[in-house]
């Protein structure tokens, strides 16, 4: 079967999703991972070079073509609200260089003066069969960008050196509307896309195309079993890099499930390389995140 694009998403057809309206009029866009593909149609929403002529289609791990030339990858955005900053948001991004002076350069849309806010940086090791051994991570960097308004268009850099400041910030992030919670208009509506079981193959290629299709989401919630690298941390990279197109514009909220225990064979440390690579919540002060021997935390679980 011919391969699936590599280098970015393509345009497709929008798949109808279900929808549900709470009475918070949240509306929740379901797109879950079917786990097969439909058989070939010119109307089913998925791309015909995906399809197959005799039944469903197989599904194929996709491998993102990658040349590491010591830049910025990986780049992610998770929102992290808070009373005091409803609006704040975390960059996430990955090197194999490493820097002290990471951080991300952003402005609001309409603004013209430029910010830079400083990234914490760690890095891991990891032990297990499917490594072979010992895998040590790229650096991994998360920025929290406090000063944001809601409802806004947050455009922003990743930059390995905080002394030199882009002439055009090149990614753009939807900061959503200001939540119920905090003061804002509870008769509005907010979008969020929910998706388990991603993964990294055909399948998942296919869903994500779906999701970009679909204008108006606030946020992706992915509820567990991210990119089933499954102990092979090599998986982890491929993922970041294969799904940056949608996850530098599109806020991500992750939660882990049992794909990503992920326990060290030799220390017994489980759920390392989730908790390094997604600091979805550093400003949460009430407990949410689940800290390894380093004392990083991964989002467990969130709460706004």
């Amino acid at each position: 079967a011919p391969s699936p694009p590599k280098t970015k998403f393509e345009s497709v057809p929008a798949a109808q999703n279900e929808t549900m309206r709470t009475a918070a009029v949240v509306t929740l866009v379901l797109s879950a991972v079917a786990g097969v593909l439909a058989p070939a149609s010119a109307d089913n929403g998925i791309p015909t070079t995906w399809q197959s002529n005799s039944g469903p289609a197989e599904v194929q791990y996709v491998e993102q073509p990658f040349t590491d030339d010591g830049g910025v990858q990986q780049v992610h955005v998770s929102l992290a609200p808070q009373s005091s900053t409803p609006g704040a948001v975390v960059v996430s991004f990955a090197s194999s260089t490493q820097s002290d002076d990471a951080g991300v350069y952003y402005r609001e849309d309409g603004d013209k003066e430029i910010s830079f806010v400083s990234a914490k940086v760690t890095s891991y090791s990891h032990t297990t069969n499917e490594n072979g051994g010992t895998y040590t991570s790229p650096y991994l960097y998360h920025a929290l960008v406090e000063e944001v308004s809601t409802n806004c268009t947050l455009r922003y850099e990743p930059s390995l050196q905080s002394g030199q400041q882009p002439a055009e910030l090149s990614r753009a992030v939807r900061v959503p509307p200001l939540a119920s919670a905090f003061g804002g208009d509870p008769n509005q509506s907010m979008k969020l896309a929910l998706i388990g079981d991603l993964g990294q193959t055909s399948n998942s290629m296919q869903t994500m195309d779906h999701l970009v299709q679909d204008e108006g989401i606030a946020a992706l919630l992915v509820m567990g079993d991210l990119s089933y690298a499954d102990n092979l941390d090599e998986r982890w990279d491929n993922w970041g890099r294969l799904f940056e197109p949608v996850l530098d514009n599109t806020p991500l909220m992750a939660l882990p499930g049992n794909h990503e225990i992920e326990t060290d064979a030799k220390d017994g440390v489980s759920f390392r390389p989730y908790a390094h690579r997604f600091q979805n919540m550093p400003n949460c002060q009430n407990g949410c995140g689940g800290v390894d021997e380093n004392g990083w935390e991964g989002e467990m679980w969130g709460s706004f």
